[in-house]
């Protein structure tokens, strides 16, 4: 929360941003819910795991967070999905 409250511009929130910012290799650290990344629906799964492997493959590190823990439900406020960046990205 305290890296997503900073104005540093180095995290972001929300599945378009942080693929983008995946896409551009920005992704220091992806943080995902677990219950996004282990959907019932095939297309959400699918996106998240695709999410996941971009990452990855730009050498960037995942944290999925166990359902129904504190930080779950603080990023589900957020989304379910955010990233620290490694640098920032501007518009």
């Amino acid at each position: 929360h305290k890296a997503l409250n900073d104005e540093s511009g180095l995290a972001t929130y929300g599945f378009i941003q942080v693929a983008k910012a995946a896409d551009q290799g920005a992704v220091k650290n992806l943080l995902l819910c677990d219950h996004l990344f282990r959907s019932v629906d095939l297309k959400e799964r699918k996106k998240y795991a695709d999410l996941v492997e971009t990452v990855k493959t730009n050498g960037g590190a995942i944290s999925v967070f166990s359902t129904d823990s504190e930080t779950d439900k603080r990023l589900m406020q957020l989304t379910g999905v955010a990233a620290i960046l490694s640098f920032a990205l501007f518009n």
